[in-house]
């Protein structure tokens, strides 16, 4: 195949004929997923969104950054900004709707909802853990850590069993059998 040339499927449907018997029809689909030159972007890796979310949560409190969004509205709202963003992209890459373009299987999905999910109770365990030393500059009472550290635990864990909930029902929906019409069985 000649490059830039574009890749296309047969595919194909029964159709009834005059007599009611069915006849098969080949129809040419572009196939965009092998198009010649695609260079996939942050929202086509789950991997790319899971470090911009979790790696950026990371960030923010084991660095001083968090000190600083307590003392720097700049600072501050460029971290929210950044969480916010990241996290719809996560949510996006791992369980928008169908269909998105260059998508990745259920499973890389799967498993980069898995890594994002560890990653993120982990923390909240090592802020339950170090309350009042961790994040770094951070100023506020041990009890008061805690209880934000276990928000995060648990509201995590929502977020997470929300967005497995999505990626499994779309595969469920793409793999469950389909009802055919008599007219077609024929």
């Amino acid at each position: 195949m000649e490059e830039g040339a574009r890749r296309h499927r047969l595919t194909g449907a029964a159709v009834p004929g005059a007599e009611g018997e069915g006849r098969y029809v080949a129809v040419t689909v572009h196939d965009r997923e092998h198009e010649a030159g695609h260079v996939p972007g942050p929202h086509d890796l789950p991997a790319t969104a899971v470090v911009l979310s979790a790696g950026g949560l990371w960030v923010l409190y084991a660095t001083p950054l968090y000190g600083l969004t307590t003392t720097s509205p700049t600072a501050y709202t460029f971290v929210l900004v950044h969480l916010l963003l990241s996290g719809a992209l996560l949510a996006w890459v791992l369980a928008g709707p169908d269909p998105a373009p260059h998508r990745p299987g259920t499973t890389p999905r799967l498993v980069a909802l898995l890594v994002s999910a560890a990653a993120h109770a982990v923390l909240a365990k090592r802020l339950y853990a170090r309350a009042g030393e961790w994040p770094p500059a951070a100023h506020g009472s041990v009890e008061r850590g805690q209880e934000a550290a276990q928000l995060m635990y648990y509201g995590g864990d929502v977020a997470e069993l929300l967005l497995a909930a999505l990626v499994l029902r779309a595969w469920y929906v793409r793999a469950a059998p389909r009802a055919v019409p008599a007219a077609a069985a024929c």
